[in-house]
């Protein structure tokens, strides 16, 4: 999923991490996703546009530090539950919109929402690629660079604040073999999906992932 559309990996697996063991969202996720995003930051390059990464990773500071701070004073549950009813209206505007506005504002806005939801439920790709969905060339390539760039922002900030331990390190070394091979199978699909489709699984894949962490939220 992340490596055809840039971002999503952590919308399938945190749901069900969760649900099989509270202890492994978000932090183990967190480490295991910055080799993917590294990966395919890398192979995307060509298509890069610096300013628009500038600007997301301008609002993204300010919301790893809020995350961090969010974590330490709101349940998980409360968090989960208020991110996922902003998504829903986030993706709503961005549909009957048919796209939201790609501007330094709407950029950092969603750089500094990324952020906080990137460090409390580790779900930061959906706020960044509504904004960059329109442009199905740059919106893997920016996304994974930005992605590789705050997720190791993200690491800094929870290592700081003492939230990461060293079973989170352990665990997250067992899933990367996992990570690995999802990463080469996306490659081929990368064609297909280009083909008018992207937009269509960037608005599913973010649905997806507000639809989870209500049900996370609130069950």
């Amino acid at each position: 999923m992340q490596g055809t559309t840039g971002f999503g990996l952590n919308v399938l697996v945190a749901p069900v991490a969760a649900l099989l063991n509270p202890d492994l969202v978000p932090v183990p996720l967190i480490l295991t996703a910055v080799v993917h995003t590294t990966l395919l930051a890398w192979s995307e390059r060509r298509n890069l546009r610096i300013g628009e990464v500038g600007w997301v990773l301008v609002g993204r500071i300010p919301g790893v530090v809020i995350g961090v701070w969010v974590l330490s004073v709101v349940s998980q549950e409360s968090i989960q539950v208020v991110f996922g009813v902003i998504l829903l209206l986030v993706i709503g505007i961005s549909m009957y919109r048919r796209g939201i506005p790609r501007t330094p504002f709407t950029l950092s806005v969603a750089g500094t929402i990324a952020g906080i939801t990137g460090s409390t439920v580790s779900v930061g790709g959906p706020p960044v690629a509504l904004v960059l969905a329109n442009d199905t060339s740059r919106l893997r390539s920016n996304l994974a660079t930005l992605q590789a760039l705050s997720t190791i922002m993200t690491i800094a900030g929870l290592w700081v604040g003492g939230h990461i331990a060293r079973s989170d390190i352990w665990v997250s070394i067992r899933l990367m073999p996992a990570l690995l091979l999802g990463f080469a199978l996306s490659r081929p699909l990368i064609g297909h999906l280009d083909r008018g489709r992207t937009i269509t699984a960037v608005y599913s894949i973010s649905a997806i992932a507000a639809v989870a962490l209500l049900i996370k939220g609130l069950v």
